[in-house]
């Protein structure tokens, strides 16, 4: 029995009754059993003459608290559908194993206990956790997973700001240093993180569902532990997993032939091949301050771009924008940058790289950025500017210096 064939049967017998719904452009979308699609263009290869035709189709999911669109060029609607399912339940797996929402996952679990106890965790949640410091080694803690210790001290909802003092009270518990991770072979073999996973020069983990690779990768039967060593330290992956899971889903559609294709996470986005003109993918990259694209970005086959900004959950308070990117350092939203778009090699680094970016600011977020193989960045700034590093101008050839007269 091939793998391409056990992946298909695994990923989608898990998924139940979602037929998609070809439609126009001008129509609303339509709910079906929880999978949302439409059929966005279709263009005619050699009509007439009994060839079929490539299409673009479009689906759509709620998922991780956010909108997830798959948008695949193929020649069978029905084809298109199951490998959207099979993504989907990938990135739903994934939400079900990680999100700090969900009390039964493995980081509700490592809250929980936090001060307490060890918390038994899988292969890939141990594989993320490390790339989580490694992360925040290389940002020097501008991203760092424990920032969901300071959650609920700034309330978007009612536009509530925390006190000084009870903002430097929590930062006592954040960092890096807090979260304790143990992995253990079978044979009682001890290794860090760099030692077994090789994190700067390996890829993410093999997934659940490539157990029947005939030669599974060292660490796969390790026994891992984790352990938050203050009560009042939480974790949140809300910064790192969302790429991650763009990748994983990506890495399904290529499995499955649909090596076309955009596959958008709420922003975090990543391209194969190219769209139904056999043109590059191109993103737009939204105006800070407006409703309408300030560029546009041309993408090659396995690029991800992602941006963050302070558009996104915020509130005005005595003419001061407050939003949700929180400096650790501070404790309060980061001033530095209104907006930050980062083009990288995976999801998940142009994911942390984005947030990381916009909290050090447009001199050494790009400084970051030209240090690092197979990423580019562009940070708006407060003052109107728009920093870009070095090789950025490659994906958009027109690239302005000012995002505001």
């Amino acid at each position: 029995m091939s793998n391409h064939f056990i992946l298909l049967l695994m990923l989608s017998s898990a998924l139940i009754g979602c037929e998609s719904t070809p439609h126009s452009r001008s129509r609303p979308h339509q709910k079906d059993s929880g999978l949302e699609s439409s059929l966005s263009s279709v263009a005619e290869i050699g009509a007439g003459d009994g060839v079929k035709s490539r299409q673009e189709f479009k689906f759509f999911q709620e998922i991780m608290g956010t909108m997830f669109t798959a948008q695949l060029v193929g020649f069978n609607q029905q084809v298109a559908t199951s490998a959207a399912r099979a993504a989907f339940n990938e990135v739903r797996r994934i939400e079900h194993q990680m999100s700090s929402w969900r009390p039964q996952s493995e980081i509700g679990q490592l809250n929980a206990k936090a001060g307490l106890s060890e918390v038994k965790i899988s292969y890939e949640t141990a594989w993320l956790l490390c790339k989580s410091q490694e992360f925040s080694s290389l940002t020097r803690g501008a991203f760092d997973i424990t920032w969901a210790t300071l959650k609920g001290l700034w309330d978007f909802k009612t536009h509530h700001i925390p006190a000084r003092n009870e903002v430097r009270e929590r930062l006592r518990w954040v960092g890096s240093d807090q979260l304790e991770l143990k992995l253990e072979s079978a044979e009682g073999q001890k290794k860090s993180c760099q030692e077994l996973f090789k994190l700067s020069k390996r890829g993410a983990p093999h997934p659940i569902w490539s157990r029947f690779i005939p030669s599974p990768p060292e660490g796969w039967s390790w026994k891992y532990r984790a352990k938050l060593k203050s009560v009042k330290t939480q974790i949140d992956l809300g910064g790192i997993a969302k790429g991650f899971a763009v990748d994983r889903a990506t890495e399904v559609f290529n499995r499955l032939g649909f090596k076309d294709h955009v596959f958008d996470g709420g922003g975090d986005m990543r391209v194969s091949g190219r769209s139904l003109s056999d043109a590059p993918w191109s993103i737009g990259i939204k105006h800070p301050r407006a409703e309408y694209n300030w560029g546009t970005l041309w993408i090659p086959t396995g690029w991800s771009v992602v941006t963050s900004g302070d558009y996104e959950r915020f509130f005005i308070a005595d003419h001061q924008r407050y939003h949700h990117i929180i400096d650790l350092r501070s404790g309060s939203p980061a001033r530095g940058s209104v907006a930050v778009t980062v083009i990288a090699e995976s999801a998940l680094m142009a994911d942390t790289l984005a947030t990381a970016i916009f909290i050090l600011g447009p001199r050494e977020g790009i400084a970051l950025a030209d240090s690092l193989s197979g990423v580019e960045a562009l940070c708006f700034t407060p003052t109107g500017e728009v920093t870009h590093s070095q090789g950025a101008h490659i994906f958009s050839p027109e690239l302005k210096s000012r995002w505001r007269p």
